[in-house]
């Protein structure tokens, strides 16, 4: 019997220089390493930093913007010493990622209906993990994303209470589901088709995280059980998963990719 064509599945993945070409670590090796292992199992890979980004379109200008001096003037005005991380501040708490996904899959002219556009973060000597079972990587994909839209990942048994602050919380779950059982997601790698579905679910993420006071780390509850601090578009995610998971759940998978 003849087997159907499987849609491609294109690798997108970010890095950073440090240096005199942006705020980030130096991560031009990780990148080669990282280049050098993927590039034969997908139909495409895309390794973007933010000096790439800006040369192409000045708009990234005002999405790396920098909100280092912002968040500490933030503890000053609040007289609230919150958990945050400087060098997410430093990149304007991550913004970049919903937007570099959400232009990939609406403007890549690579990326056809029906195809798969892969995000997975890059940072392999923080997290030498990143590159076990690559090469299986695309079948586990299509095998997951049969019938699906969106594939999203857990990476342990955290709940959303604990990073993600409850001012997002309450804004957008309503008080309708206890924060302390539902499972956060982790946003250091997802799957997106190329459909109806999955460009309504990469806006809505985007739509969530285009407001700074969603992303960043500032908090009147910084005391909350077992709060560690606010993972940014990382909670954005979690958020939209668990506000929106009737909209999406014939089309949605969520699982562990280690």
């Amino acid at each position: 019997m003849k087997q159907c064509k499987k849609n491609n599945i294109h690798l997108l993945t970010f890095y950073t220089e440090g240096g005199d070409n942006d705020l980030g670590l130096n991560l031009i090796d990780v990148k080669n390493t990282f280049e050098k292992k993927t590039k034969k199992h997908f139909s495409s890979v895309k390794i973007l930093s933010p000096r790439k980004l800006i040369k192409n379109d000045t708009k990234w200008l005002t999405i790396f913007e920098d909100q280092v001096e912002w968040t500490k003037e933030q503890i000053k005005l609040t007289g609230i010493n919150f958990p945050w991380n400087k060098n997410w501040a430093a990149l304007n708490f991550l913004l970049w990622k919903p937007i570099l996904i959400r232009d990939t899959l609406l403007n890549d002219d690579l990326v056809k209906t029906g195809d798969i556009i892969f995000y997975h973060d890059i940072n392999i000597k923080t997290y030498p993990e990143y590159l076990h079972g690559i090469n299986k990587w695309k079948d586990f994909i299509h095998y997951n994303m049969k019938n699906k839209s969106i594939l999203l990942f857990n990476d342990n048994n955290m709940t959303i209470n604990k990073d993600t602050k409850k001012e997002l919380i309450n804004k957008y779950l309503d008080n309708k589901e206890d924060p302390n059982k539902l499972h956060h997601i982790w946003a250091g790698a997802l799957a997106i088709r190329k459909d109806e579905t999955g460009i309504s679910f990469i806006n809505e993420w985007h739509n969530i995280c285009i407001d700074k006071c969603n992303r960043s780390p500032v908090t009147s509850y910084p005391n909350e059980p077992g709060f560690i601090w606010h993972s940014q578009e990382q909670a954005c995610l979690s958020i939209l998963y668990h506000s929106n998971f009737i909209k999406f759940k014939d089309k949605i998978k969520c699982c562990f990719l280690y």
